[in-house]
This record gives C-alpha cells, structure tokens and sequence, in this order.
C-alpha cells in the first residue's frame, strides 16, 4: 500500500530569497546526511525564462536494525548507514511568469490563481493572487536512484508567493516498496511505513535548514558575519 505525505510551510520573506536558499540549502547542520550535491545540467528557456536544473544527491541513511539484513551497508557508516543516489529536478518560473504567454494560457494561470486564492477561504486577497502570478516560482521533484526496489521515496516541493509577502511551502511525498513480491506483502507494509513515519521530521529538520540559509543571506546581504551556528542538540 502506497504511503502519501503533504504538509505546507510559510517563511515570512518574498520568494526571490527562499528560491535562492533552496539550492543553496546544502551543506548545513540539519542535513548531515547529505554527502555531496553535484549539478548535472542547468539551462534557461529563452521564450519563458525558466530556469531547468539537474541535481544528483548522495545521502546516508540509518537503516533500521530488522532490514540491514537485506540492504548493502557501506564500511565506513558504523553498521546502519546505506548510501543512496538522489535525483533533483526542479524548475524556477521567472518573475511575471502569470503574465506570459499566449491568452489562453494566461487566461489558464490566472484561472489556477483564482482556484487558489477560493480555496484559501477568505486567507488570500486578490493582490496577493496578482502577486503569485508575479513573484518567481520553484516546482521540484526527487526520487531515489538507488535501492527503489526495496523502499522508493518521490518527494515534490512548491515554493510560491503567499498571503501579505510570504512564500509558501508545499511539500508531497509518496513511499513505495515493491520489495519481496507475492510472498512479501507484510514486509512491504512495514517498509512503506517506516518510510512515511520519519517524513514529518525530516521535513521539519529541512524547514529548519532554510530558515538557517534564508538567515545567512540576510547577514550577507547586510555585510554581517555569516559563520554557520551549529542546531541545538536532541
């Protein structure tokens, strides 16, 4: 049984500097278990603007003790860690991307806009829906190259204007496990739900990891030092 996942989050700035965070979000504190980021391609439509990027991610997970019987664990990780290849793609809408293109698809973007601001009941005002059609914007998916038999974890991410400057969050994910075949159904389960039940503090310990960049440009931008802190201990 597949396991899906959504949660939405706000930072209190305007898009451009979440964007910007969002690729620069590795190396930090939160995210240990990243080993290495490596950009596979990266161009920009010239009719749209948009910005395509190809990431490829190395992490290091903790298996638990009941499935590191069945995964190849490195030497070097003390015995629980397993290695995965990670695939990033993502594209940025340029600023006034709601405002190009033929009639039909502006008439179509606009219409998204409108669905959204209904569906927000009262929270979204009409210039905060002109300012999601003019505010630049990031959709990205991952997906594990490596191991997917056993667990597949696909995560999509949205980052676009919200309510009063904000810039909202989106983040989805489905776990899959096809490990075992006919006979393997409990296995599967217990897999799947393994793999739903460590999302919600992995994405809170992402949230916190941009917040931790978004802060560092901030000083950047200020001229301030920008010696990364280190996270509270658990």
């Amino acid at each position: 049984m597949v396991h899906f996942y959504k949660k939405t989050h706000t930072y209190d700035e305007y898009p451009p500097t979440p964007l910007l965070a969002f690729f620069l979000r590795y190396p930090n504190p939160f995210a240990r278990h990243v080993l290495c980021v490596d950009v596979l391609s990266r161009t920009i439509d010239p009719h749209t603007g948009q910005i395509r990027t190809l990431r490829l991610i190395l992490k290091r997970g903790l298996v638990p003790a009941w499935a590191s019987k069945w995964l190849p664990l490195p030497s070097g990780s003390g015995g629980r860690g397993l290695d995965a290849w990670v695939l990033e793609e993502s594209v940025v809408d340029p600023p006034g991307w709601g405002f190009d293109g033929t009639p039909e698809e502006v008439a179509a973007k606009r219409e998204e806009a409108r669905r959204r601001r209904e569906k927000s009941k009262g929270k979204m005002k009409e210039e905060d829906e002109e300012s999601y059609l003019s505010q630049p914007r990031l959709k990205s998916t991952q997906g594990n190259l490596s191991h997917k038999k056993f667990m597949h974890v696909v995560e999509g991410a949205e980052l676009c204007s919200g309510r009063e400057g904000t810039t909202l969050h989106h983040t989805t994910a489905e776990v899959r496990s096809q490990f075992g075949g006919s006979w393997g159904k409990l296995i599967r389960d217990k897999i799947e739900s393994y793999g739903a039940n460590k999302l919600p503090g992995n994405t809170d310990r992402a949230r916190e990891g941009m917040s931790l960049i978004m802060g560092l440009l901030r000083r950047r931008e200020k001229g301030q030092p920008t010696d990364t802190p280190e996270p509270p201990s658990a």
